[in-house]
């Protein structure tokens, strides 16, 4: 695995790759690496790819100092999982190669996705992730996008993003990697006690009752108690809770005909924010 600190390093570099014939495959994390990222590295080197991984803790997409200070730094042991994993080529830069000593936000339109349920939340976050995102696939240049169906807001972000500037590149959205326990994989997990952790799977198990029961009862009557069951849990706040349209995220208070349906939540457990979600209707 070749590690690269500057982006002009790696431009060359993959240029090189190019005009020898290979297609680049890319997957941008912020560290803390587990099995999902895995997952996507694996993805793009099944799908034939030259493959690069990211690792940069973007300072933009975070409206709060605190959580930016908490996210997790590992980076010895994500470089020894990706030389593992088989990733060809590893870029970890600072800040300064990123925004060239600005930290500028994008004024890519994203359609208002960015206003809604993450983007209510945590203001201009996803601002900052479109425009990290512009920034890395210009230096990487890549055929495909690997990005995990966990953050499932962003993919929708980030595909209205490549469409709007015509890219050609090709977002590929790959499944969630859960635990033993159904708990969705994340890099925040490693902050909560191991018996939080195992606890925190009542929030997929609450999920998968919810989107069994879909079909059949009123959507805002299973949202509701939804939401009274996992407040009740010690420790837990949900911050929403719901089915949404999979493509436009307008809450829905009935089965759609069109897009396909998503139910999808945030639940802070003792102060970590964790995300999931369930496609319950996919019409891609």
């Amino acid at each position: 695995m070749i590690v690269f600190k500057w982006k002009s390093d790696l431009m060359q570099h993959l240029n090189e790759r190019r005009e020898g014939g290979s297609k680049i495959g890319f997957v941008p994390t912020m560290g803390a690496l587990h099995a999902g990222h895995i997952s996507l590295l694996q993805r793009s080197m099944g799908d034939g790819c030259y493959s690069v991984t990211s690792i940069f803790v973007n300072p933009t997409q975070f409206n709060n100092a605190e959580d930016l200070e908490k996210y997790p730094r590992t980076s010895g042991a994500d470089i020894a999982l990706l030389e593992a994993a088989g990733c060809d080529v590893l870029y970890m830069p600072e800040v300064v190669d990123i925004y060239d000593g600005k930290e500028e936000m994008s004024e890519i339109p994203r359609g208002g996705l960015d206003t809604l349920l993450e983007g209510a939340s945590r203001p201009g976050h996803f601002a900052g992730v479109a425009g990290v995102v512009r920034i890395l696939l210009e230096a990487v240049r890549p055929d495909k996008l690997y990005m995990g169906q966990k953050d499932y807001q962003q993919t929708l972000v980030v595909q209205q993003m490549l469409e709007h500037t015509q890219s050609k590149v090709q977002l590929v959205r790959c499944p969630i990697v859960r635990e033993d326990n159904g708990l969705a994989m994340s890099s925040r997990n490693v902050r909560l006690s191991p018996e939080m952790r195992e606890h925190a799977c009542c929030i997929y198990q609450t999920m998968v009752k919810a989107a069994a029961q879909s079909a059949r009862r009123e959507l805002p009557v299973i949202e509701q108690e939804s939401k009274e069951h996992l407040n009740s849990q010690p420790g837990y706040e949900v911050d929403y809770f719901g089915f949404y349209d999979a493509m436009t995220l307008e809450p829905l208070r009935h089965l759609p005909s069109g897009n396909g349906m998503v139910l999808l939540t945030a639940v802070w457990v003792n102060g970590v924010r964790l995300l999931d979600n369930i496609l319950v209707q996919d019409n891609d």
